[in-house]
């Protein structure tokens, strides 16, 4: 085998080996990379008011306090008059309501900490006098990885890297020394 088909072989073999270990990882924490801690936003124009709804972190594990936020204004910018309060349900059943209250400068902050994991509907309920307007926002509770479970797969993984230099090494050849 020459030098060059050597190299080849090895650099193919590598890149291989990369494009696998890529593949384990998206495969197995693939639905666990894309979970945002950072918080996320829905802004939109609801009857009278333009509001933008945060949840920090966006998808909490459960037993995790999350901060949700409606940013309540009039479509000119101004602050509403108006109380805000909040409902979370799971389903059809309602798990938590908090009592309205008016905020002096429209941002209106309520903190939960979500028992077990799953979807819930986060219901801000803006109560004015004309009526009341209901800004509906769903947010996912996960469980964190059990990384106890990748161990064993990914003691597996450095096999493929310890062939591949093991067969280089073996089909290598040294030079000659000419006297």
């Amino acid at each position: 085998m020459s030098v060059k088909s050597r190299r080849f072989f090895l650099l193919a073999s590598l890149a291989v080996y990369a494009a696998f270990i890529v593949a384990f990882v998206v495969f197995v924490f693939g639905p666990y990379l894309f979970v945002s801690k950072a918080p996320t936003c829905i802004a939109q124009l609801y009857g009278d008011y333009r509001v933008q709804v945060f949840a920090t972190p966006a998808n909490p594990a459960p037993g995790e306090e999350v901060e949700l936020t409606a940013v309540v204004r009039t479509p000119e910018g101004k602050k509403p008059n108006a109380r805000v309060a909040m409902s979370i349900s799971k389903g059809l059943l309602p798990v938590h309501t908090s009592d309205p209250f008016e905020s002096g400068n429209g941002i209106y902050t309520f903190y939960y900490t979500f028992d077990e994991a799953g979807e819930y509907l986060v219901s801000f309920i803006i109560i004015d006098k004309k009526g009341t307007t209901v800004v509906d926002a769903s947010i996912v509770v996960t469980n964190p990885i059990p990384y106890e479970n990748f161990i064993i797969p990914a003691a597996f993984l450095p096999i493929p890297a310890v062939i591949i230099f093991t067969a280089y090494f073996l089909t290598r050849q040294t030079p000659k020394n000419i006297n």
